[in-house]
């Protein structure tokens, strides 16, 4: 049925239960009317499907959550998700879209991450500065009593047990600093200056040794985690919102408030190329786990996803259903499929195009 024919029918069953209505206030109170035809064929129609856009796979749906901040399960079959004002992390089944798992108490969790053995959740948010929760328990400790403020962003290392974190306190003594944690006793590891503005991103090179950030005040910057030297600086001169490292470890990409996103050779310290929007600003970056493909999500002016090669920088296909900023991006871990979060109170999974 066509959605005109379906919203007609809709109407004319409004009118007639309107109808049955205005009537039975003349009868008395204790008359129960026979359901018509029309009214029995609305109670048992089945409940209507969510409309999917093009190459979208599924999409989670759960009450009220919002959805900001997304991660995947190092095995892929499964999702966290957190939001804004929703106080519920959730825990979500990539192969059906079902949610497994909902963890409350877990107020404005904004940043998830998952442990590098998929047991644990960490989490971040306004009033919780950084959370790591047993997934199998649901026990969770503040463990980084020592954090300044809110943590702005998380990473997690690939080869040892700890995070790191970019703080977005706007007190002067924590302002851009970046912080390396402990993850079995909360205690802090390193901490990084060099940023003058919030951190808005963090992520770990494929071998744990370097830590990208990226901030507002323009620049993406590449650490050495052992002894937390800056050994590359990249200005913008524009806001950065986000940043990923590629599986070579020798290229990051950027984006933030230009309508393109900028690949950086580490090595040459210099600016391979840009992938870029027809307008507005790109909100949100991520590289799939071959190092091929990159994916770049646009803001509220342009909310849609392009997925780039970047042997050639051709777009391969703009995933387009999504009604405002694209906020979170992450590539599973077979890089065949993409996860988005956004400003409009979703999350969907996307295919690539075959």
């Amino acid at each position: 049925m066509r959605l005109s024919e379906r919203c007609g029918l809709c109407a004319a069953i409004a009118l007639i239960l309107l109808t049955g209505c205005e009537k039975d206030e003349s009868r008395s109170s204790s008359s129960s009317p026979t359901p018509t035809a029309a009214q029995r064929a609305a109670i048992n129609a089945p409940a209507p499907t969510v409309q999917l856009a093009p190459l979208e796979v599924r999409r989670f749906i759960d009450g009220r959550a919002d959805f900001v901040s997304v991660a995947v399960a190092p095995d892929g079959g499964s999702a966290l998700s957190g939001g804004r004002t929703d106080t519920t992390l959730r825990l979500w089944d990539t192969g059906t879209g079902q949610r497994l798992r909902a963890y409350e108490d877990a107020p404005g969790a904004t940043h998830v991450a998952f442990s590098s053995d998929g047991s644990e959740a960490i989490y971040a948010g306004p009033q919780f500065p950084f959370t790591v929760l047993n997934l199998q328990s649901g026990d969770q400790g503040q463990v980084s009593v020592g954090h300044p403020g809110q943590a702005a962003c998380i990473a997690i290392s690939p080869t040892e047990n700890r995070a790191a974190t970019g703080a977005a306190d706007p007190s002067v003594l924590s302002r851009g600093s970046v912080f390396l944690w402990d993850l079995e006793t909360g205690d802090e590891a390193g901490r990084f200056g060099g940023h003058t503005a919030p951190v808005s991103a963090v992520a770990y090179s494929p071998d744990g040794n370097y830590l990208a950030s990226s901030s507002l005040d323009g620049t993406v910057r590449i650490w050495r985690v052992d002894d937390g030297n800056e050994m590359r600086s990249f200005s913008t001169g524009r806001p950065v919102w986000d940043v990923a490292y590629a599986k070579s470890g020798l290229h990051v990409l950027s984006g933030g408030e230009s309508a393109a996103a900028t690949l950086w050779d580490l090595s040459q310290g210099s600016a391979l190329g840009t992938l870029e929007h027809p307008v507005g600003h790109i909100r949100s970056v991520a590289l799939s786990p071959d190092g091929a493909l990159a994916a770049t999500g646009g803001d509220r002016l342009y909310p849609k996803i392009h997925l780039w090669d970047l042997g050639t920088g051709r777009v391969l296909h703009i995933y387009d259903g999504h009604t405002d900023a694209i906020i979170d991006l992450i590539f599973t871990p077979s890089g065949t499929h993409l996860l988005s979060c956004s400003d409009d109170g979703t999350m969907r999974l996307w295919q690539q195009p075959r």
